[in-house]
C-alpha cells in the first residue's frame, strides 16, 4: 500500500480537534506515516499512542538528511526528515508549514498544506459546508491557527462547490484545486 508522510503540525492539528480518522478516510489507499523526527516532536508534546505507523531515515537518507539541514537550516527536525523521506521514496507529503512546503514543492515532492486538505473533505464528500464550518472553527480554537481567507475553502455557493468545481476548466480553478484535480491519481482525492 502506498504512504503518506504527515509533518508535525498536521498530526498534531487533528488530534487536537480529536478528527484524525478523517486523514484516513482522505487517504483510503495510503498508510498514514511520519517520520521519527515527528513522533519525537509528538512525544515532546505530550501525545502518546498516536494510531500512525512510524518511519526511519536509512543509511542513504540519513546522509541526504545531513546536506539538507546545511541548507535549509531554519527548518526543524521533523520536517527535514519528512522532505528527505519524500524525496528519496517518491511520497507525498501532509504539512501545515509554509517553509516546508515551500521546500518540498522546490524539490520535487508533492504537497499539500491544511487548507488544502480542508477543501479536499469537502469535495470527497467526507464532511458537509456545516461540518467544515465547524472543523475550521475546531481547529481556530484548539490549535489557535487563523484561516486568512475562509471562503476559498467554500467558494461563493456552499451548497454547489463541489458541482462547479468538477465542471470548471483546471486553468480556471485556484492554486490548491488545480493541485488536488492535478494529482488525483496519486492521492486519489477524487474519486
Amino acid at each position: 500500500m502506498n504512504k503518506i508522510i504527515l509533518d508535525t503540525n498536521i498530526v498534531s492539528t487533528f488530534i487536537k480537534i480529536e478528527k484524525l480518522p478523517l486523514l484516513a478516510s482522505l487517504f483510503p489507499n495510503h498508510v498514514l506515516t511520519m517520520s521519527k523526527g515527528v513522533k519525537e516532536e509528538l512525544t515532546a508534546s505530550l501525545f502518546q499512542d498516536i494510531p500512525i505507523d512510524e518511519t526511519s531515515l536509512s543509511p542513504d537518507e540519513f546522509l541526504f538528511f545531513d546536506k539538507f539541514a546545511k541548507r535549509y537550516g531554519s527548518l526543524g527536525k521533523g520536517e527535514l526528515e519528512c522532505i528527505t523521506i519524500c524525496i528519496s521514496r517518491s511520497i507525498p507529503m501532509l504539512t501545515n508549514d509554509r517553509k516546508a512546503k515551500n521546500v518540498a514543492i522546490e524539490n520535487g515532492v508533492l504537497c499539500w498544506d491544511l487548507p488544502e486538505i480542508l477543501r479536499a473533505l469537502l469535495l470527497k464528500h467526507l464532511v458537509d459546508p456545516d461540518q467544515l464550518e465547524i472543523l475550521i472553527k475546531s481547529i481556530e480554537d484548539e490549535d489557535n491557527i487563523v484561516f486568512k481567507n475562509k471562503v476559498r475553502l467554500f467558494d461563493m455557493d456552499r451548497r454547489n462547490i463541489h458541482l462547479r468545481i468538477l465542471q470548471s476548466p483546471i486553468p480556471r480553478l485556484s492554486p490548491p484545486l488545480r493541485s488536488i484535480l492535478l494529482h488525483d491519481r496519486v492521492i486519489g482525492f477524487l474519486v
